[in-house]
């Protein structure tokens, strides 16, 4: 493994993140901001931000 970048989660109190089984996005469970975070895994393995959604305190994430 190699550093690439640091990236921040987007939110306050990241409880939780998960990779989609296709490897191409990130979600990122931000408890006390009400928000689950998805971020784009480039090819590079950089993230880029593409959205934001609200939900009550999520802590847990699992795709369905």
């Amino acid at each position: 493994l190699e550093l690439i970048k640091i990236q921040k989660c987007g939110g306050k109190t990241p409880r939780h993140f998960n990779i989609s089984e296709s490897g191409k996005e990130l979600f990122v469970a931000n408890q006390d901001s009400n928000s689950i975070i998805t971020f784009e895994i480039k090819e590079t393995g950089e993230l880029k931000y593409q959205n934001e959604e609200n939900v009550n305190s999520p802590n847990f994430i699992i795709e369905i």
